[in-house]
């Protein structure tokens, strides 16, 4: 009697996959790794440290503090800023800067050349008090020309 392998008398030899339910696979693990990466980022942009970290850019660029209230991100990853305050403007008088709304729409165009552009900005309800010092000068001193 021939020796023969367990696997040639019970059932047929494992069938190695081709190359397209190969490539299936991986397209599948890489979409699933994609989906996880985007749903990490959208759920990044709603938390109280996206909010501190804007704040502490702005605050850099401004020269000022800056208060965020809350920030949504869309399927575009088009930032919306609600209630942007700089420190020390609750009064309407106060000088700085107040915003209700501020979208923020990134061009996604040719992003591999020349990086990601600013597509739009919309501003609602954006208000910014100067106010003159008593030795001539405007306050806050950061906005002056």
């Amino acid at each position: 009697m021939s020796r023969r392998r367990k696997w040639e008398e019970d059932d047929a030899p494992p069938v190695r996959p081709g190359f397209w339910a190969r490539t299936r696979y991986l397209a599948g693990v890489i979409f699933a790794l994609l989906a996880i990466v985007y749903g990490t980022a959208q759920a990044m942009a709603r938390t109280a440290g996206f909010r501190d970290l804007l704040s502490e850019r702005l605050e850099s660029r401004f020269g000022m503090p800056v208060k965020i209230e809350n920030s949504t991100v869309n399927w575009r990853f088009d930032l919306t800023l609600h209630h942007l305050v700089t420190e020390g403007t609750k009064r309407p008088d106060s000088p700085g800067l107040r915003a209700q709304r501020i979208h923020l729409a990134w061009s996604w165009d040719r992003w591999w050349r020349n990086g990601i552009g600013l597509r739009a900005v919309e501003l609602d309800r954006c208000v910014v008090v100067l106010v003159r010092q008593e030795d001539g000068t405007w306050a806050p001193r950061e906005f002056q020309g």
